[in-house]
């Protein structure tokens, strides 16, 4: 009787578990992505000190107003690509506190499922149980007490 339902909820766990694990394969790449993002950052704002570390050395040292102009212009272009790169770590970072959150979803749909399945075969047991025990008794009732023969 609840056979049926135990399979198609079996079923059903199994396709949520595939999601979870997709989920979770989803999640690494946006870590990864995420790593990668702040990594980049990191090379580029250390890129720029190194940079304006340079400039200041050259400035004391002496440099022609042209040097002076293409190095800050230089800097410049640095900077905005610090921001940029800044943008996409502060996407990365949405990206998966939305994966950790899509996860903890699948965790708790699953956790659910898994506990209606075993509440099912729970029931199915006490059933297949109810039922044997009907049988016995039936079979009791119609053969009467079995005494076995002491020999």
């Amino acid at each position: 009787m609840s056979g049926g339902r135990v399979t198609r909820y079996t079923r059903l766990a199994e396709l949520a578990s595939g999601e979870r694990d997709q989920a979770a394969e989803r999640l690494r790449a946006d870590q990864a992505r995420q790593g990668a993002a702040e990594s980049q950052l990191r090379q580029l704002l250390a890129f720029r000190e190194e940079y304006e570390q340079r400039l200041t050395r050259d400035s004391h040292a002496g440099i022609s107003a042209v040097q002076l102009r293409e190095f800050r212009r230089f800097l410049g272009s640095l900077t905005a690509a610090i921001q940029q790169q800044e943008g996409l770590v502060e996407q990365a970072d949405l990206a998966l506190s939305t994966r950790r959150q899509e996860l903890q979803d699948h965790h708790r749909k699953q956790d659910r499922i898994d506990g209606l399945v075993q509440r099912l075969r729970q029931d199915e047991i006490r059933e297949r149980e109810k039922r044997d025990q009907r049988m016995a008794d039936e079979r009791f009732a119609v053969q009467g007490p079995q005494v076995k023969p002491r020999g």
